[in-house]
């Protein structure tokens, strides 16, 4: 009995002192975390005069209080009802400012909110990153389940099959853009990736997608030992889906390309670079061709309606919270050049609609490269960043509506692969 007593009085202090250290973790992340909480809540609040009050010089000047002012409805109107929000997370970045992060969870996204100070502890930046969506994917008949390896970390994926499963077939292998992205690449009511899947399968040409490594291993996706850059995000995995693909006995080992989407455009000639001849061409889908940073003020310039000014302090906020060896392979890389010593077929597309990567771009690839015999080009004049068909000026909104790559690109596309050409 005496014994038993022990025992229970042990576990009683340590509930207790469980309980004092945890209130006492929370309140001193209170504390580290007061300053971009009372941005926060005056955010909720609409509050935007009180917010433009705490900014520094540069801030008040390019920011507006109407920016912020009843911002959590216009976000479930876009997102879905707003659910919860999670903890903050703190970075310094290389300009001296601290800059921290919040996601906020609606019911169909969630979404980031980066809030910046500069030495002098006032308000420097405060925008929102790209909405993140995550479904899971039901796996077809055609479809068998694989995984992608790379330096010890392991994602899953899809090998998508043509019905006639008695021959070696063409793959393609799918590369998303930027942030985390699951297999289907979802945005909203898309899934391009899906569409590229079942539509090129349709056509005699096997698929390969995977969910991306930032999704599924998160804050953990750079391996012991390398650096977060491009190509722990993006580039390895895609070289170890190449590798993976040749090992296969329904893939045709000398016809295997990358159709890279985005960000994954953007690095398809590094891929192909580094695969040397273990890729045999490459498919570019909305190819940036300039660097991130123009990239991204352009963007918010158009999705705001604000003076690219004034998207550069928002911008300058979000690529603060990225590693420096993220942004020095960027300031690096230049995708056009690495191109231009490629001797395999390319194809860039380009639609006419798109506000993310505009034409801007694909001028860029067709003054670079463009003439060269192997090299095909062409623009959709309905199409936007996600290659589904719509009218007038493009939205964000539009993205949350259930639309599918029309058959015309997709037609296109295994054309392409055929032949080596359009």
């Amino acid at each position: 009995m005496r014994k038993k007593r022990l025992i229970l009085y042990v576990v009683l202090l340590l509930g207790t002192f469980t309980t004092v250290s945890a209130q006492r973790v929370k309140d001193i992340m209170g504390r580290l975390y007061a300053q971009p909480e009372r941005v926060y809540n005056m955010l909720l609040e609409g509050q935007g005069d009180s917010i433009i009050a705490l900014g520094n010089a540069q801030f008040k000047v390019a920011a507006k209080a109407e920016m912020f002012n009843g911002i959590v409805p216009a976000l479930e109107a876009q997102l879905g009802k707003f659910r919860e929000v999670q903890g903050w997370t703190s970075v310094p970045n290389t300009q001296s400012m601290q800059v921290y992060t919040r996601d906020l969870v609606f019911e169909h996204y969630s979404i980031p909110l980066i809030v910046s100070f500069d030495a002098k502890n006032e308000l420097a930046g405060l925008a929102f990153g790209a909405p993140k969506v995550i479904d899971k994917t039901q796996k077809q008949a055609n479809e068998r389940e694989i995984t992608i390896e790379t330096d010890g970390l392991r994602m899953p994926g899809l090998l998508t099959l043509p019905a006639n499963g008695k021959e070696k077939h063409p793959c393609v292998i799918l590369v998303h853009g930027s942030g985390p992205a699951n297999m289907n690449e979802t945005v909203g009511g898309h899934k391009p990736f899906l569409d590229l899947a079942e539509g090129l399968s349709k056509r005699g040409i096997a698929v390969i997608r995977y969910d991306k490594r930032t999704l599924v291993h998160k804050s953990n996706y750079v391996p012991e030992g390398k650096k977060s850059d491009y190509d722990t995000e993006t580039v390895d995995d895609a070289l170890s889906a190449v590798a993976l693909a040749r090992a296969m006995g329904d893939i045709c080992p000398d016809s295997i390309y990358i159709i890279g989407h985005s960000l994954g455009a953007m690095l398809a000639p590094r891929i192909a670079g580094r695969a040397g001849k273990n890729v045999a061409g490459i498919i570019a889908m909305a190819a940036p061709a300039r660097k991130m940073r123009e990239l991204l003020v352009e963007q918010v310039a158009y999705i705001s309606n604000i003076s690219q000014d004034s998207a550069r302090v928002q911008v300058d906020a979000v690529m603060g919270t990225l590693p420096p060896d993220y942004i020095a392979m960027d300031n690096t890389y230049f995708s056009v050049d690495v191109a231009k010593t490629l001797n395999i077929p390319m194809l860039f597309l380009q639609g006419e609609r798109d506000y993310q990567v505009t034409s801007t771009d694909y001028s860029l690839w067709q003054k670079a490269i463009g003439a060269r015999s192997n090299v095909s080009m062409k623009q959709y004049p309905k199409l936007n960043h996600l290659f589904t068909e719509g009218e007038g000026a493009s939205t964000p909104a539009e993205y949350n509506e259930e639309k599918h790559i029309p058959d015309y690109v997709l037609d296109d596309i295994a054309a392409f692969i055929r032949k080596g050409s359009l």
